[in-house]
């Protein structure tokens, strides 16, 4: 067995169904409690990354704390994008075959449309009883979502859609009938199979869901992705005033006069600066820095570009 497998199994040991179910439930009452609601889908956040008002995320970094023993997370190495990959890996498969339990109590599905949820779930008898005795006819009122801010559990009418994506689709109003979904996003059905319509939800799960997905990235691809995560994270969160800042203080126009620019000549423009304000040429330590950190928000700009 390799690092990343046995690393991976560690985990699905520290992480079942039922205490990470008891955990959201927790954390969830939690915040309706510190924001005097009565409802879940009430609480709503607004993220520049992702642009529309959704429900209140739950920590996937608190909830791993609050799960994982403290003798694994002493010997994970978390500077380690293997590591780091491998943990968020096994706590969204798990999050997916919750999202599939939660799925299973509502289901009327055909016989084989059921029993291929039910092979996707995969349940253990040991699994499989614990989650029974958790087994709460309210807990059919929740759908279960991940995006880039954490997880979602969102209160929704059984009666109603269970499609819901940070990313794509809002709560549905529209009723359900036999089925999980209303006609319009019956392509959420991601254990299943996924089709060009299919939500960015549904094809998250469908990827942590399958463990061959565990040795898809390799330790560069991972660096690269990050990379682009970051690049993209600081342009939606860069103060507009700072980068107009950044470019008054290089003698730039605007964005467009910079991209004109090029890595070189902004390395230019960057190398004379230096030169007249570098504290051994009668410039502040001050000056010097905050120079340095234009020069690096102007780079992070040229990327995106």
């Amino acid at each position: 067995m390799d690092i990343r497998a046995a690393l991976f199994e560690r985990l699905i040991d520290e992480l079942p169904l039922h205490l990470l179910w008891s955990h959201l439930i927790t954390c969830l009452k939690q915040n309706v409690d510190s924001k005097g609601l009565k409802d879940s889908s009430a609480l709503h956040t607004t993220s520049s990354i992702i642009p529309k008002r959704i429900p209140q995320a739950i920590s996937e970094l608190k909830v791993l704390h609050q799960l994982l023993s403290a003798d694994l997370r002493l010997r994970l190495d978390f500077h380690k994008l293997e590591n780091l990959y491998v943990v968020s890996f096994a706590l969204r498969h798990q999050l997916s075959r919750l999202s599939l339990w939660l799925l299973q109590g509502l289901s009327k599905l055909p016989y084989e449309s059921a029993s291929m949820l039910e092979a996707k779930l995969a349940l253990g008898d040991f699994e499989r009883n614990c989650l029974e005795q958790l087994w709460d006819r309210q807990q059919n009122d929740f759908i279960l979502s991940i995006s880039a801010l954490g997880i979602h559990l969102v209160s929704h009418p059984q009666k109603l859609c269970r499609a819901f994506d940070a990313y794509d689709i809002d709560l549905c109003h529209r009723e359900r009938n036999s089925e999980l979904y209303c006609p319009l996003h019956q392509d959420e059905s991601w254990w299943s199979q996924l089709s060009p319509q299919s939500s960015t939800q549904a094809r998250m799960f469908a990827f942590y869901n399958d463990v061959d997905h565990l040795q898809t990235y390799n330790e560069d691809d991972l660096a690269s992705m990050l990379k682009k995560f970051w690049q993209y994270y600081q342009s939606h969160h860069t103060d507009p005033l700072q980068i107009q800042s950044a470019l008054t203080q290089f003698g730039l126009a605007d964005r467009q006069d910079l991209t004109a620019r090029g890595y070189d000549g902004l390395r230019r423009l960057y190398l004379q600066l230096c030169h007249e304000t570098h504290p051994d040429r009668g410039g502040s330590s001050q000056e010097f820095l905050k120079l340095k950190e234009a020069y690096q928000l102007l780079r992070s700009l040229l990327d995106q570009s």
